[in-house]
């Protein structure tokens, strides 16, 4: 089957485009952005020289491009017919405006709450210069933006499947697809690691524990329009659980956190205030194969612990054996799995210290909860896994 993959947000396309080519699908991933975070090359950097041939760089077009429409994005609509079927991120689902094919629109946030969400049209126009807003070209921006809604709420509709959270992980974007009209039966939940290695990773010899964020600092609220819940990360109460901590033990550990969210500056202010200046090393954004290897030299990992869900950092910690400590909204997923996470569940400051104390405490505690949280990973969460759901879905023309 020859399925060709729009979009690729946090690179998490890539991983299931090449797990259809594992399974002998003619899979095509088109690259939409130029941002490194979401390149190829930054999880791959064997493809900085050149893009293997199923890969196509499409990312000389422009959001507004998609937006207007431009004739530019002939290109792209002509790659999507050449398919047979479809796999729909970012901008992609209002793409089937044009094309007439069995699609999955992979949501991964920002292209249901921003591209698929009328509130944005105000959001912008709040933005604008108070003389720009009573001009024309302020009218024409905002009648673009409404019909470019329009395409990707009807792309949705026209999806033999979505791809999102489940429900309840994010009440305001279930409001949202029922809106549009989505119902749960055409839901779907694509959640992957990243392609597992053969084994487990060493455990790391650190001299001190070191324990590692990953997550954007964005805890704050309320949360500004625009911003999805899901950047919401809790990363308050991850500071305050470690300076707890802290002031319980006064052993020296390391704790590295990226530079990198809404409030970076504010989280300073709070990790000064919790005595743990001296404990902290500041990341800047770096490369994804980089931010690999920092994963794996950690001994604990702290993932979000607001009100979204466990995402790429902590799945991928869990791909290779590292212990992680975060809200997993178990009243959730008892809905959809019959077991139980090994993950340090934690929604307090009191719940992350009690965890990192035990941790702490007991190296082979930290081996046994990574070694349970692979093997899960690897049943439930693979690429290939979730690349075979996609096959099945075009198979039955619905999940």
């Amino acid at each position: 089957m020859r399925i060709v993959v729009f979009g690729n947000t946090n690179n998490y396309p890539l991983r299931l485009a090449q797990a259809l080519r594992q399974l002998g699908q003619d899979a095509t991933l088109v690259v939409d952005r130029r941002e490194p975070l979401h390149r190829p090359e930054s999880e791959h950097p064997e493809y900085l020289d050149q893009y293997p041939e199923w890969i196509v760089d499409c990312s000389d077009l422009s959001e507004e491009d998609y937006v207007g429409p431009s004739p530019r994005i002939g290109k792209v609509v002509s790659l999507l017919e050449s398919a047979d079927a479809l796999i729909l991120n970012s901008l992609g689902p209002s793409l089937l405006t044009y094309v007439d094919k069995p699609a999955i629109a992979f949501l991964t946030g920002s292209d249901l709450s921003y591209y698929a969400n009328y509130a944005t049209i105000a959001n912008r126009a709040a933005g604008y210069e108070s003389e720009f807003r009573r001009s024309a070209a302020a009218r024409l921006d905002s009648r673009l933006w409404t019909d470019f809604i329009r395409r990707q709420r009807e792309g949705l509709l026209r999806a033999i499947a979505v791809s999102y959270f489940h429900r309840g992980m994010v009440p305001s974007d279930d409001v949202l697809l029922d809106e549009i009209g989505v119902s749960d039966e055409r839901r779907m939940f694509l959640y992957m690691c990243r392609d597992l290695p053969e084994t487990a990773l060493e455990v790391p010899d650190n001299p001190r524990l070191r324990i590692f964020c990953g997550t954007r600092l964005t805890w704050k609220k309320p949360i500004p329009p625009g911003v999805s819940p899901l950047d919401y990360k809790g990363s308050d109460i991850m500071i305050r659980g470690v300076g707890r901590f802290h002031r319980a033990n006064r052993i020296p550990f390391e704790f590295r956190i990226f530079e990198k969210g809404l409030h970076v500056e504010d989280t300073k202010i709070l990790v000064e205030e919790e005595g743990l200046t001296d404990q902290v090393t500041w990341l800047s954004e770096m490369p994804l194969h980089r931010f690999y290897e920092e994963l794996a030299a950690a001994d604990v990992c702290i993932e979000q612990l607001g009100e979204s869900c466990i995402g790429m950092v902590g799945l991928d910690a869990m791909a290779i054996g590292k212990p992680v400590i975060g809200n997993v909204h178990p009243e959730i997923w008892q809905r959809h799995l019959k077991e139980e996470w090994p993950i340090c569940h934690a929604t307090t400051a009191e719940e992350v210290e009690d965890h990192l104390m035990r941790l702490f405490t007991d190296p082979s505690l930290r081996r046994s909860i990574g070694k349970k949280a692979r093997a899960f990973v690897l049943r439930h969460f693979s690429p290939k896994a979730n690349a075979r759901k996609c096959l099945d879905v075009f198979m039955k023309k619905g999940p």
